[in-house]
């Protein structure tokens, strides 16, 4: 149940069986994974279950519900995020220092977002955020110095959902520019420095 593979640092191919429910914490963390193909039968991967898998690239989830705190902490080579077409809860810090992040789609699913969620992703570029959350969380995308759009889908607008960004959210985002808030008429606070360094932001 808790780090069952952690730390064997030459595991570099896993199956996981029709069964499966739940990947537990720390399960992978530490591995030499490079992809790996979740099946529909899981739907929560709990906190550090792939923590720190350097080299892994690509994964394949399309059951899970919850992804814990740190699920994909420092995940370096990891590519792609959409992949999550379920995926109801983010945890704190899940996707913290996946540095190989250049697009993360938010999918209409998504009603949960934890602290730090994509922080210091430093070549994300784009974001699309199509889901039911209330508000962009504390630090979400803290550091990511190459985000320069941020796009809110058509259903997302129409239910006018998010109340709220959080201390930091988009801080030290140094190359985004414009930022279309105008369909989110729900919006009723700002945390403390939001968009603090962030030096090429001429409109909002």
């Amino acid at each position: 149940r808790y780090g069952i593979f952690e730390n064997c640092s030459k595991l570099e191919s896993v199956v996981i069986g029709s069964n499966v429910e739940n990947i537990g914490i720390d399960t992978f963390a530490g591995t030499a994974l490079k992809s790996v193909d979740i099946p529909d039968s899981v739907v929560t991967v709990e906190k550090g279950a792939f923590y720190n898998c350097t080299i892994m690239e690509e994964i394949t989830a399309p059951g899970v519900v919850e992804i814990g705190d740190e699920a994909f902490y420092g995940c370096g080579s990891l590519m792609e995020t959409d992949i999550f077409t379920s995926v109801e809860v983010l945890g704190d810090s899940a996707f913290y220092g996946c540095t190989n992040l250049t697009e993360v789609v938010l999918p209409e699913t998504l009603s949960s977002m934890g602290e730090s969620c994509f922080e210091n992703c430093t070549i994300l570029k784009r974001v699309v955020i199509d889901g039911t959350i209330n508000g962009i969380s504390r630090y979400c995308f803290y550091g990511c110095r190459t985000l320069s759009e941020v796009v809110f889908q058509d259903s997302l607008a129409k239910s006018s959902s998010i109340k709220g960004i959080g201390v930091r959210a988009f801080g030290n985002c140094t190359s985004l520019e414009r930022l279309d808030l105008s369909a989110q008429s729900g919006l009723e606070v700002m945390g403390a420095r939001t968009f603090e360094g962030c030096v090429n932001l001429t409109n909002i």
